[in-house]
C-alpha cells in the first residue's frame, strides 16, 4: 500500500476521533502528504492482532508535513502495531495543540506482539503544546495490557523544539519491554520540562557530534516560521524572516521549506535565503513549482556553494530575509511556509 502526495486541510473543528490518514495496512509507504487542521491524528497507523497475524512488516512514514492539530488528545503521528521494521524519517510536525490529555509529535503504541525494528530519523518537531497534560516529542506507550515489547530502537538525528520532554516513556519500565533503545545527535531545544521523561534504565544517550543537548535558549536558539506568497516577494520586495538585536548576529542553524506540489507555476525566478551578503540557499524555479518537504542539505534546498558560508553568522544587526534571485518574470501566484532555526552567534 503506498499513500503518497496527498494535501488533506481541514477548515473548521473535526468531530470525534478523525485522522487526515488512517490505515490498518501491513505493509505501507506513508510519504510526502500534507495534513493541515484541527483533527486528532495527523496519520495514524494501526495494525493488531485482531485484524493480521503479520503485523505492520514494513512501515515507512517519511517526508510528511503535519500542523495545525488540536483535540483533546493528539499526535502528529501515530502508529498502534507489531512488525518486523518500522521507520518514521525526515517528516515536519509543528503547531499540535491538545486541550485535555497528552500531545504527541510521534507516539509508539507497541500492541499485539514485537516490533524488531523502530526507527525515529531525522524528524522536525516544533511547538507543542497541552493544556491539561504533557507535550512530548516522542511518546513510548505501552500502558495497554496488550503492548509487545520492541527489540530494537534508535532516534537519531531529529531536531526538538518548544515542548515539554523531548521523549516520554510509559510502560516501559518492566524487564524485556524495551531491550535495547539509543538516543543519539538529537538536537533539543527550549524543553520546558525533562529531557527524557520517564526513560528505562537501558537507554543509551550517544553523542557522537555534539549536536544533542537540552538547551531551555541560553544560546538564542530559535525557530521562526513564516509563511511568503508570491506577493511577499514581487516587484522586487523581500520578506524579512528574522532581525537580530541591535548590533547583533545570527547564525543559520538549519532551514526547512514546506509546499503543496502545486505553487509558483509561472515565472522563472529563484528564491533566495540571504542578509544581502551571505546566501544560505537558493532555491530553483523548477524546484518551487513541484515543492513538498524540504530540509537544508537536501538537493532542493542546497548548502551555499562556499562550504564556510555555512557557519557564517549574518552581517551586523541586517535582518535575514527571502528575496527572488535571477531570472526575469516574477511568479504570479505561489506560497509556502519557510522554518528558520537560528542562534545568536556568541
Amino acid at each position: 500500500m503506498v499513500c503518497t502526495g496527498n494535501t488533506i486541510a481541514y477548515s473548521k473543528q473535526a468531530q470525534g476521533a478523525v485522522s487526515g490518514i488512517l490505515l490498518t495496512c501491513e505493509d505501507c509507504i506513508v510519504a510526502d502528504n500534507l495534513i493541515d487542521g484541527p483533527v486528532w491524528r495527523g496519520i495514524f497507523v494501526a495494525v493488531n492482532r485482531r485484524n493480521t497475524t503479520s503485523g505492520g512488516n514494513n512501515l515507512q512514514i517519511r517526508g510528511n508535513t503535519i500542523r495545525g492539530l488540536n483535540e483533546k488528545r493528539v499526535a502528529g503521528i501515530g502508529v498502534r502495531t507489531f512488525g518486523r521494521n518500522i521507520t518514521i524519517r525526515d517528516n515536519l510536525i509543528t503547531d499540535i495543540n491538545a486541550v485535555q490529555g497528552d500531545c504527541a509529535g510521534i507516539q509508539i503504541e507497541p500492541t499485539g506482539g514485537e516490533i524488531a525494528n523502530l526507527l525515529i530519523e531525522g524528524n522536525l518537531v516544533n511547538d507543542l503544546r497541552a493544556q491539561q497534560g504533557s507535550a512530548l516529542g516522542v511518546h513510548f506507550n505501552a500502558r495497554d495490557s496488550a503492548a509487545g515489547p520492541v527489540a530494537r530502537c534508535a532516534v537519531r538525528a531529529n531536531h526538538f523544539d518548544g515542548m515539554d520532554s523531548a521523549l516520554g516513556f510509559d510502560g516501559f519500565s518492566g524487564a524485556g519491554r524495551l531491550r535495547d533503545i539509543s538516543v543519539a545527535d538529537n538536537r533539543m531545544f527550549a524543553l520546558r520540562g525533562q529531557t527524557l521523561r520517564g526513560a528505562p534504565a537501558n537507554l543509551r544517550l550517544e553523542d557522537s557530534g555534539g549536536a544533542q543537548r537540552a538547551d531551555p535558549g541560553a544560546a538564542g536558539l530559535r525557530t521562526l516560521e513564516v509563511r511568503l506568497t508570491h506577493r511577499d516577494l514581487a516587484r522586487g520586495r523581500r520578506k524579512v524572516i528574522v532581525t537580530p538585536g541591535a548590533g547583533g548576529q545570527l547564525k543559520v542553524r538549519d532551514i526547512m521549506l514546506v509546499g503543496s506540489r502545486s505553487e509558483f507555476m509561472d515565472g522563472d525566478r529563484s528564491l533566495a535565503i540571504t542578509d544581502g551578503a551571505t546566501t544560505w540557499s537558493l532555491v530553483a524555479p523548477e524546484t518551487l513549482r513541484s515543492l513538498g518537504t524540504a530540509r537544508w542539505g537536501s538537493k532542493d534546498l542546497i548548502f551555499p556553494e562556499d562550504p564556510a558560508a555555512v557557519l557564517r553568522p549574518s552581517r551586523q544587526g541586517a535582518p535575514i530575509f527571502a528575496v527572488y534571485q535571477g531570472g526575469s518574470q516574477d511568479h504570479l501566484s505561489g506560497r509556502l511556509s519557510l522554518l528558520l532555526t537560528v542562534s545568536t552567534d556568541e
